[in-house]
């Protein structure tokens, strides 16, 4: 909060679960609160997919590809350039921070002859992020899931098998 210390916060917001239901409309009050919790917890979700499909590739400003599925397409207007841009820069100085984005894409000597993609308003550009990182998640929770049954999978084999000599593959021998 501004213009508030954090010890201040604090102490207001012990204060405050403690005698919420004081309050005339309590369970509107606490709805909003877990409202405003969720959006923070999805757009620390989002930052955190975002950074690991950035961190996959060596040079993400150059290499990263985003998976657009069959009828999706990337967009009528937007390249790959752009996207990838915005996935990058979103990732360097935050989700949810538009109007930044929007100035870094002004600033990018990379759209210096892009007049339509450096005049997409923050909130264009924002519907735009939105809807790239649905596609990141998307490819994300498919990879970890596909990761997760090959592991599994691999544990059920391991375990079922054993050596000639009837002892499990990593068992150790006993000495007599």
């Amino acid at each position: 909060m501004e213009g508030k210390k954090a010890q201040e916060v604090a102490k207001y917001a012990s204060v405050f679960f403690l005698r919420y239901r004081e309050l005339r409309d309590c369970d509107k009050v606490m709805r909003r609160i877990e409202q405003g919790e969720a959006k923070i917890q999805r757009r620390i979700e989002i930052a955190n997919k975002l950074s690991k499909k950035v961190a996959s590739f060596k040079n993400p400003w150059v290499t990263l590809r985003i998976d657009y599925g069959h009828g999706a397409g990337r967009g009528r207007q937007y390249s790959e350039e752009n996207d990838r841009f915005l996935v990058c820069m979103t990732n360097q100085i935050g989700y949810d921070r538009w109007d930044e984005l929007r100035e870094e894409v002004r600033a990018s000597w990379l759209f210096r002859f892009d007049w339509w993609f450096r005049t997409r308003t923050a909130l264009e550009l924002q519907r735009r992020v939105e809807f790239l990182s649905k596609l990141v998640e998307k490819e994300i929770d498919e990879q970890e899931a596909t990761d997760e049954a090959e592991s599994r999978k691999r544990r059920q084999s391991g375990a079922g098998r054993q050596t000639p000599s009837g002892r499990p593959p990593n068992a150790k021998r006993q000495r007599r």
